[in-house]
């Protein structure tokens, strides 16, 4: 892990990481702005290399909100 990544718990501040806090508020709409988008691509037969990484995208957020 890196010393950034491995450093950043201890720079947020007590409750920061809490499932009600403002980071997963911004993870939540990150979220469903990337679907929004994603969404879109797909009605308009988009670009499947964008699509797929909008859900990793998606997934990385999930994922990150889940960590909380």
């Amino acid at each position: 892990m890196s010393a950034v990544l491995h450093a950043l718990p201890q720079r947020l501040t007590p409750g920061a990481a809490r499932p009600e806090s403002p980071l997963a508020d911004w993870l939540e709409g990150q979220a469903r702005l990337v679907s929004a988008w994603r969404d879109r691509l797909v009605a308009e037969s988009g670009d499947v290399r964008l699509i797929a990484l909008l859900d990793q995208h998606a997934a990385f957020l999930a994922e990150a909100r889940e960590a909380l």
